[in-house]
């Protein structure tokens, strides 16, 4: 709570710093008339003293997490049930309500992958489909156990003629033995 003057008639009053986003500058007094103030006040005594019959005998995490109360509610029963100050009662709030916010971030993000591994399970790791074993023994025979551009017999590899990043494929007709190192200095060049 903070002790203010009134900026209208200079008055010392208490308050809390905000309410409902706003700033107070002005006492009761001078905010409202005579008979408002009365059924302001008689109508936040009654709800007080509802909501602490109601809820009194919860716990500090079963009203903070009671999603029938509003923020202020909450505040007033920690502050009045519980004896904690105003401060304390809006941190123990905003701590829970961040806490919440991530819990709920956190799920999302599990929902999504979920949600994306199941929708495209059916879908094949982007690898390549490996040279089958008998296009290998044709292309060997075929080449004799050489590289084919420098006769090498040493470090030899399958290379595809056309690579299969652009549209080549597994067959006889696009598979050469060549060595480790003509098929380096090939590298992608078609």
């Amino acid at each position: 709570m903070i002790e203010t003057n009134c900026i209208k008639c200079g008055n010392l009053f208490t308050h809390d710093k905000m309410w409902k986003g706003e700033i107070i500058t002005t006492c009761l007094d001078c905010q409202f008339p005579e008979d408002e103030r009365l059924s302001i006040r008689e109508y936040s005594n009654e709800k007080a003293k509802i909501l602490e019959a109601k809820y009194k005998d919860m716990s500090i995490e079963e009203i903070v997490f009671n999603k029938e109360l509003d923020y202020y509610e909450k505040k007033h029963l920690l502050i009045e049930c519980y004896d904690h100050d105003v401060i304390g009662a809006h941190e123990i709030i905003c701590t829970v309500r961040k806490e919440i916010r991530k819990a709920k971030t956190r799920a999302v993000k599990r929902n999504i992958k979920k949600k994306v591994s199941e929708k495209y399970s059916n879908i094949p790791p982007n690898r390549r489909e490996p040279i089958p074993d008998n296009v290998m023994s044709f292309v060997w025979q075929r080449d004799g156990g050489k590289c084919v551009k420098c006769g090498n017999q040493e470090k030899l590899e399958f290379d595809h003629i056309i690579p299969v990043s652009k549209g080549g494929s597994n067959t006889k007709r696009n598979i050469q033995l060549l060595c480790e190192n003509c098929n380096r200095s090939k590298k992608d060049n078609i």
